[in-house]
Parts: C-alpha cells; structure tokens; sequence
C-alpha cells in the first residue's frame, strides 16, 4: 500500500511521491511528460477498473543503476523534473526551450534523463535537494543554499538579461554544468524556498526576505514599479543591485521588518507568509473568470504591487478569519489561479473555541478562481473579490466523509513546519518618551511662536524671524507645532533634490505643503508619508489656503529627505505608548536638535573686524570715518551686486545671547524693520565724499542663542548695502531689557585667544 509524501498537481497531469520514494504520475502524457510511454497515452481513466492502481513509475536510477529514491518533484507546461536523495536531476517530456537541459530543442517528447548542473570546488557533483517549474523553464535550489535556472529566458526568467544569445539556456551544447551560472542572490545568501510562475520566479532567502524576478506584469514581482522584466545580473553575468529586487512588504505589529517564512506563486501573482502568521499577496488579479486570487476583497483587474504605495504597509494582509495563523502556503503551480494556505489555531480565545479534539489539527482556506469547484467549497463562486468573502466567511475546505461519522472523519495529515527565524521578543513600550537628536548640519531651529518662520537660505537650512504673514509665511501657527525643532528646503531646479539628516532615535517628520500646490510633484516620495487631514490648518501662505500635513517616520541614523518644491519639515519624538510605525497622535514630544559648540556667533568666513577707518570692511566710501562704538567689533562685508536688488541671506548661530547691529542705507526695503530697534543717536555721517549719500542709519535687534538668518543682498548701487556688526549685550541677566545699552564689541579669537567670551568662530 502506497501514500503519497508530496504530490503536485498542474493543469493537465498529476504527479506523487510515494511512501517508498518512487515516482508515478498520471494525466495527459501527449510529450511523455508522465516520463514513461507511450506517447499520446494518458494514464488514469480506467484505474477503477485495476485493482493494483497505478503500477508504472517513472523510470530513475541511481549511480548504482537501482531505482532512484525521489526527494522533489516539479512540472511545467509538458515537462516535468525530479530531483533523487543523491541530488541528481532528472528532467522529461517536451523540450521546446531547452528546459530539460540536455542541449537539444527536442519538441516531439523526452524520456526521463539527468541533467548536468556542474559540480563543485571539490569536483563533485552539485547536489540538488529542492526544484521547482515554471512554464517553460526550471531552477534548482543546492544543499548549500546556492541555485541555477535553465530553459526559456524570453524574460528574464533565469535572473539574466534576455538577448538574442541567451533566450533560451539548455537548447545548445556548451550551456549546461559549470557553464550554467548561479544566481546572483546577493553577497552571502542562500536559498530557503523558491517558488514559480508563468514567467517570474521568488525566493525566500536566509536573511527572511523575498527576491523576486523576471516578467514584471501589473505588479507581479511586487516591486513598485511599472512594467518591464527584471533581471539578477547582465547578459555578461555581472550582477545588479543585490537590494532592487528585494520585496517590501512592511512591518509587523512592532515595526520591525516582517520576515518571510514560506512563498507559493501563481501564474502572474505572488503570495508569501511570515513569521507573524499572515500572508500578503500582490500582482495581477484577473486570472480565471473573475479574479480574486490576490484575496483583497477587490474586484477583478485591480491589480497590486505594479505602484509603490501598493506595497510596504500599503499592501494589506489577505483576511483569513480570527482565531487562525498560516502555517505554510500550498505547492503552486505556473499554471495556478487560485491559492490555498494551510491554517493552524492562533491560541486566541477565538481558534479555543474552533477547535475541539474531534477537529482537524490542521485547516485549509483557498481563495481565487473557481470554475471548477477547485476551492473546496461546494460550490463554483469565486472568492476573494469582495471584503464579504473573506475572513470568517471564507469557509474552510471540507474533508468530511458521508462513509464515516463526523468524529471519525477524513483528517488533513500534519503538514511540516517552514525553516523559520528565531521569535522576535515583544515589543515593551518605555516608560517615558525616547526624544531624538536631529543634526541637519546645524541649520535648523525651534518653532517657538507664531512669529517664527523658517526658511532654506542658499541651499542651507535656516530660521527667518518676522513679525506678521509674508508671501511664505504659515502664520498663525497651530498648537502642536509649536515648540517643535523645524526646517524647509526650496528646491526650484524642478529636479528632486536630497538632504540628509542625522537622527539618534526613530523620529516623526511632518511636512507642511500648500493644498494648491500637486504634492506629489514637492514630495517625488509622496507615497511613504501619511497624509495627516485632522492637522491641515489656514495659513497666510501664498494666498491663504489650507497647509496640508503629511507625517513620516523614519528610523535612527542617517535619512535623507527629498523634494522639488518647497515644503516645511519638523521633527517629533513618535508617540512613546506605541511602535513607531504606528499611526501618530495629532500632539507629539518635540525632538531635540543636536549642541554644537561654537564659540560666540558662528557666522562663517564673511566677517572681518572693523578696527579702523582705514581697513574697514565697509565698500563706499561715505561710511568713513567709523564712530568710536563700531571700532573693533567683529563684521559682515559682502562685495556681490545684483542690479536686480534681489533678496539674499546669509546664516548665523548663536551659542549665546548676542545684539546685533545693522548699518543700512535707505534705497533697500528691509522686511524686518518692525523686529529691529531704531538707533538714531548711533547714526552717523561718512565725510569720505563721492557719489553716494553719507548719511549712515543703525538699527539694533537682540537675539537669543540658536539659528538665524539675516538679509545680505546687495545691489549694484553699493550704498544700498546692509552691513552688520556683532555685540556681547551688556547684561546677560536682563539681556533683552538691556540690548540697547553699550555693548561690547566682539573680536576675532586669535590662537590664544579661544577662552574669551567676546569672540567669534570662524568656521574653517
């Protein structure tokens, strides 16, 4: 009495390991695809009528030259491939592809014979122990977790480009064992799993992930993008990036990379299973009548994977009931439109309750096409395109007998367990928020109140104070930004433009973007941030619409954000009760930016001391003689001129409080008058002559330790300048009462000079 170990069943055959590792198959044989003759014989319809059943076997042997044990079995469209327990591959049927791999194009059918796959360092052959089959082509997964692919090519199927040399591998002599290349899986991975469709293959490696390849159709390698086939290496072998054909499919409840345990593919649709028990599948969903092998609960044609924000977290799980986790998915065909997982209880009250000691151990749930009633159900109606399919309504395959009692009815025989990694521990909330620290180079600051704006000066991040709303401006602020350390970045090139940044822990970054503006066309990563509709606010911004918000968490290190408009970014601790992948609550713990030390303002290598009329750093000459209170503090000095009289900036950060004094002749509008004290009994008039005015105005401002920007346009008029000296105020304890008073001026540190308090850092 034979059973089966594993059986496989394709479109028009049927094949089965049996107890004492033979092979017999049985079916369509019009190519010899059940790998005995003769041709054009099908075998099994009069089986009832032996009582011996099905006594051929496919005829394999061993080096011995006895009947070979068979550990695999695979087919593909009239072809079928077995692998032996010595590792040996042994491929039949028809041969239109090279995918027998005997270096022939044999199209009339093939009786079984082994397939060279070369041989290791050692000299000895490779051996083989997992194969599977694609519609004209086959892989082979190695004992030491390496694999080769050989037959049809047409798209990129065998991880290599498709030219007129290599569309099919196995058809010509010189093509096969050590010829035949490895797949390039990537530096230091193996195989655990592959799996085949028509014309893609996947495969679970050692590190949890899923590499999937070939015809990208609608999604099928459920990489985000468009159509087009996807290769490992180039025609001459070289390989590609290791990371472009790795799957994305997201976190787990804890915000860690799901990892994949198991994968079965369709003919154009993939579905894998994780450690976590869930099962995710993407790519074309419109294979038989109605679809619904993607089990969404969509309709037909709405297909998965071929857009990236279908993928990642935006890839839902497939809705298999409660109480129930996956235990490992079903052995697919290239030919499949449906897909079955195998169940097991979950320890929840709910599988508690679902199972009882008469009960399977193990369940099975199919989904997707059922023309001919191949979901197990008792009926012919597709599911998995519609929500009220799935879940607890998606029935269970029945194994009941009408020959027996239910409490001795047919039971699904235990299923073995994937290769899985080692359980994660659970995710701990701490117990107070984990606040990081944001380095963007410095160029950050605080949004402190509602006057507070912040801007990107000459590609450096920067703050800009102001009274009231400008044509930029976000006034009034809402609540749950203030206090939150922030940035914006203008990028006009039209091109999408990267700055990175430093975080030391997870961090939520929002970012404000106009409604009118397409934010997809300022965020060419729109699709990874979370539009966040209950934050929009109405803001003085451009003609005062709704600032839409959108929120992003990205992990500790080094990030980079990316954009080709302008757009505002802040930086929040994530919400300390959840994982950080979490929807965030509307009010979060401000991050913190990082300390630089400087000494007194850091303001660049634009500076220089005014130390005398004759070296001062002022242009024209109506600003000479200098008085007595600028003499020796440290300045700005600027020589562009734009006869456009445009807006430039240039930033500062202050370590310490500092008062700044600005030197400005009256032909240039300045915008932060209202912020800026006037000093007339400072003003003074240059006795230098020429053609300019020489009446010289001062305005004053304090401003507290942290980033700014100032305004340093010039114009081809040099008088219309603004120059600035820096100052120590007077009193640091009643610092901003006290900022009109005499003031200090600060000097250039010298080398042995860094301790005095008075200075300024020149950066290098």
């Amino acid at each position: 009495l034979f059973s089966r170990k594993k059986v496989v069943a394709l479109v028009t055959r049927t094949c089965a390991i049996l107890d004492d590792d033979s092979l017999t198959c049985w079916g369509q044989n019009n190519y010899l695809e059940l790998g005995f003759g003769p041709a054009w014989t099908d075998r099994g319809s009069s089986v009832g009528n032996d009582p011996n059943g099905l006594t051929e076997r496919v005829p394999l042997v061993d080096s011995a030259g006895a009947p070979a044990r068979v550990v695999d079995v695979c087919g593909g469209t009239r072809f079928t491939c077995a692998a032996t327990t010595e590792g040996a591959v042994w491929c039949w049927g028809r041969d239109a592809y090279g995918q027998l791999g005997k270096g022939t194009n044999a199209l009339s059918g093939t009786a079984p014979g082994p397939v060279d796959l070369g041989v290791d360092a050692n000299g000895a052959p490779l051996r083989t122990v997992g194969l599977t089959c694609a519609d004209h082509a086959a892989c082979a997964i190695f004992d030491d977790g390496r694999s080769k692919c050989w037959g049809y090519n047409n798209y990129a199927q065998l991880g290599i480009e498709n030219t007129a040399d290599n569309t099919a591998v196995g058809d010509d002599v010189g093509e096969m064992g050590n010829a035949l290349p490895f797949l390039h899986l990537g530096e230091n991975r193996t195989v655990l799993k592959m799996s085949a469709g028509y014309y893609h293959f996947c495969a679970v490696l050692d590190s949890f992930e899923l590499k999937c390849w070939g015809r990208n159709y609608y999604g099928t390698l459920g990489l985000g993008r468009g159509n087009g086939d996807i290769t490992l290496a180039g025609h001459d072998g070289s390989p590609y990036d290791e990371r472009a054909t790795i799957v994305d499919f997201g976190n787990d409840a804890s915000c860690r990379p799901l990892r994949v345990v198991d994968v079965a593919l369709m003919g154009l649709s993939t579905c894998a299973s994780f450690d976590t028990g869930h099962v995710k599948c993407f790519g074309i969903n419109n294979q038989g009548q109605y679809g619904g092998q993607l089990g969404l609960g969509v309709l037909k044609d709405d297909h998965r994977g071929d857009v990236a924000a279908e993928m990642g977290d935006g890839l839902p799980f497939v809705d298999l009931g409660t109480g129930w986790r996956v235990k490992r998915l079903a052995v697919s065909s290239p030919q499949a439109m449906h897909m079955c997982a195998v169940l097991v209880p979950d320890g929840s009250e709910d599988s508690t309750s679902s199972v009882t000691s008469t009960d399977e151990p193990e369940k099975i749930k199919c989904w997707g096409d059922n023309q001919y009633a191949q979901l197990g159900v008792d009926d012919k109606l597709v599911r998995g395109v519609l929500q009220t399919q799935m879940g607890n309504a998606l029935p269970f395959v029945s194994f009941s007998s009408r020959a027996r009692t239910s409490a001795s009815g047919w039971r699904l025989a235990v299923s073995p367990d994937p290769v899985a990694p080692t359980p994660l521990p659970a995710w701990v909330a701490p117990s107070a928020p984990e606040v990081p620290v944001i380095d963007i180079s410095g160029h950050a600051a605080v949004w402190g109140n509602t006057s507070r704006n912040l801007r990107m000066v000459s590609q450096l991040w920067t703050t800009f104070s102001n009274d009231g709303p400008t044509t930029s401006a976000t006034y009034p602020l809402p609540n749950w930004a203030i206090g939150a350390p922030g940035t914006t970045w203008t990028s006009s090139s039209g091109v999408g433009e990267v700055v990175e940044f430093n975080t030391s822990r997870p961090v939520v970054v929002r970012v404000l973007i106009p409604s009118t503006l397409y934010s997809s066309s300022i965020l060419p990563d729109m699709h990874l941030w979370k539009d966040k509709p209950e934050l929009r606010f109405a803001g003085a911004w451009r003609d005062g619409v709704t600032v839409r918000v959108l929120d992003r968490t990205f992990a500790a290190g080094t990030n980079a954000l990316t954009i080709k408009g302008q757009a505002y970014f802040l930086f929040f601790a994530p919400d300390f009760e959840a994982p950080v992948c979490h929807v965030q609550p509307d009010y979060l713990p401000p991050a913190s930016l990082s300390k630089k030390t400087y000494a007194q303002p850091h303001v660049g290598s634009d500076v220089a001391p005014w130390l005398s009329e004759t070296d001062a750093p002022l242009l024209w000459t109506g600003a000479r003689p200098l008085p007595l209170w600028s003499i020796g503090a440290v300045g700005t000095t600027f020589g562009t001129y734009d006869q456009n009289g445009a807006r430039d900036f240039t930033s500062f950060t202050f370590t310490n409080a500092v008062v700044v004094r600005l030197v400005h002749k009256s032909r240039l509008e300045l915008f932060e008058f209202g912020n800026w004290t006037r000093r007339a009994d400072l003003d003074w008039t240059g006795t230098g002559g020429g053609a300019f005015e020489n009446t010289n105005t001062v305005y004053e401002r304090f401003f507290e330790p942290g980033d700014v920007a100032l305004d340093t346009r010039a114009s081809y008029r040099v008088s219309d300048n603004f120059w600035y000296q820096f100052f120590v105020p007077e009193n640091f304890t009643d610092a901003a009462q006290n900022a009109t008073n005499a003031a200090q001026p600060m000097m250039l540190c010298s080398a042995n000079e860094q301790a005095v308090a008075a200075c300024m850092y020149v950066h290098e």
